[in-house]
């Protein structure tokens, strides 16, 4: 959220430059910043990223194992249970210091095997152990 509250502070500062008052420009800062709050709640919820019951998680996609011998395939058993639907085993994937930012292994673990969008998990800022509670 920091840096959508920055971006309202840099819009509240041009209001105020092209003359109208500090406290409006506050006020329309502060009413994008609730639009886009709203907006990605709704995002979310509405791309079904929350699972309600053991029976509704959304089907996964194949992990991509690695060879025997190559780093990656020290994931290969996490991949197999993020796939399975352990939530925990997906976190612990994305969350590596030896994965690398937006690679195929940290996009797996990061959308919870497939079961979400990228772009979704990351503005709800949530884990895969919290987007699905009961499937650790």
């Amino acid at each position: 959220m920091k840096p959508l509250r920055s971006i309202c502070i840099l819009v509240a500062f041009l209001l105020e430059r092209s003359g109208q008052s500090l406290n409006r420009a506050r006020r329309r800062a502060s009413l994008i910043l609730a639009v886009s709050a709203v907006a990605s709640v709704y995002l979310f919820w509405k791309c079904d990223t929350r699972a309600q019951s053991a029976d509704d998680l959304p089907t996964a996609l194949e992990p991509q194992m690695a060879e025997p011998g190559d780093w990656a395939a020290d994931f290969n058993q996490a991949q197999t249970a993020c796939y399975e639907g352990h939530m925990r085993a997906c976190d612990s994937i994305w969350k590596s210091d030896r994965v690398l930012f937006d690679t195929w292994l940290f996009n797996y673990g990061r959308t919870c095997g497939g079961r979400v969008g990228l772009r979704e998990i990351r503005r709800a800022d949530l884990s895969c152990s919290d987007a699905f509670p009961g499937h650790e």
